[in-house]
């Protein structure tokens, strides 16, 4: 489908700019899809904001600290998803047919 064949149906109100937005998105080619720096900078996602450079600028993802998990948390987690497949299943197995 080429988005921009896109019909949308007249009882629905959507203004130039979220049709705009959602046919930026539903272009099938990932190369020509617009990505989520791109969207960010749409008149319709920064219209309401009352400061859309500040917005932008302060939910850049490259500014941001990135999550780091200890070993230690590795393990917990990992232990916890263990015990928990091995109670599941045994219910599983107690109901089986």
């Amino acid at each position: 489908m080429n988005p921009r064949s896109l019909t949308f149906p007249d009882e629905i109100e959507a203004t130039n700019d979220v049709k705009d937005v959602l046919l930026q998105l539903l272009n099938k080619d990932p190369d020509k899809r617009a990505n989520f720096a791109e969207l960010k900078l749409h008149p319709w996602v920064t219209a309401d904001l009352p400061d859309a450079r500040a917005w932008i600028e302060s939910t850049d993802p490259s500014l941001l600290d990135a999550v780091t998990v200890s070993e230690a948390e590795m393990s917990k987690a990992f232990t916890f998803l263990v015990r928990f497949y091995d109670l599941l299943f045994s219910y599983v197995d107690i109901f089986a047919f």
